[in-house]
């Protein structure tokens, strides 16, 4: 299993919280570059219909790639100050997400391992310690209501209409493939299921951006070295051991013993294209060059092989 899926699967099972409150229940459950400017989920055509709900070629609705609030959000005519209100909403919720996963990737693995390992006891004291970590994101409250706040009664109408028509279908579905196959077609776990569903998306995201350009930032420096294949598969072994280790918080020894090695593998010319990059390369704290005692390298991601 893959380190990132680990990480998604694990922080998923908060969804139990008020992280699972992003995800809408069904009409009979429930009463009454921004981040708006993402993919579009509107139909093609010159007066594309306000839904969510959208049919691949075999009749199978489309799993929309964000919390339904949100894509129900994006379809909604706004005006310039509602549409600020609901991108700052999403981006604070992005934000205090980005910080949990950054900040308990050691604790989200072990949980994951110790539920795949069937050990209930530590799974169970690692969630209530990671459930602890993500009071942040439920003290905002479900995203529905956050959003919803920002919106004018008019448009909250259409708002919940949206999301309820989208949740529906995918509950009508599921209660024509289950009667199609002739299985109990249970509620509960149907909406448990959504909620995992949509919780693991949005940790999955969070991953990408909180590791997603210190790859991006690897990968360009192993290309600039023009290295061979074996130099290059012995530094992203060093690389991906210094992450295993440290989870992304490595101290400025381990950045030096990770410098140290990866020098070990390097030719002269490329010692040097290394160190021009480092003398070039701002710091993140107050944008200078890194002092020659705390030298920085990118550290790489556990990859999706692994």
């Amino acid at each position: 299993m893959t380190k990132s899926f680990t990480t998604i699967t694990a922080l998923a099972l908060l969804a139990s919280g008020a992280i699972a409150q992003q995800t809408s229940k069904p009409a009979t459950d429930q009463p009454g570059q921004s981040p708006l400017a993402g993919p579009s989920v509107q139909r093609k055509g010159s007066q594309p219909a306000k839904t969510l709900v959208e049919r691949d070629f075999e009749g199978k609705i489309k799993k929309i790639d964000v919390p339904p609030p949100e894509a129900a959000a994006r379809l909604l005519d706004l005006d310039e100050a509602a549409r600020k209100k609901i991108d700052d909403i999403i981006t604070q919720r992005h934000a205090i997400l980005d910080k949990i996963v950054a900040d308990n990737l050691r604790l989200i693995v072990e949980l994951a391992g110790a539920r795949e390992s069937g050990n209930r006891e530590d799974a169970a004291r690692l969630l209530a310690e990671l459930t602890e970590q993500a009071q942040p994101l439920r003290d905002l409250g479900p995203l529905q209501r956050q959003i919803q706040g920002a919106l004018t009664k008019e448009q909250v109408d259409q708002f919940v209409k949206l999301t309820q028509e989208y949740t529906n279908a995918l509950v009508e579905e599921a209660q024509a493939e289950a009667k199609k196959t002739g299985a109990d077609f249970k509620m509960r776990e149907f909406i448990r299921s959504q909620i995992l569903a949509a919780v693991g998306g949005e940790v999955r995201r969070s991953y990408e951006r909180v590791v997603g350009q210190r790859a991006a930032d690897f990968e360009a420096l192993l290309k600039s070295l023009n290295l061979s294949q074996e130099q290059e598969s012995k530094i992203r072994r060093i690389a991906a051991d210094s992450f295993q280790k440290t989870y992304g918080k490595e101290s400025p020894a381990e950045r030096a013993r990770v410098i140290a090695l990866v020098f070990r593998e390097l030719d002269e010319g490329q010692r040097k294209s290394l160190l021009k990059q480092f003398a070039g390369a701002p710091d993140k704290k107050d944008g200078k060059g890194p002092s020659p005692a705390r030298p920085s390298v990118p550290v790489e991601p556990p990859s999706k092989d692994k």
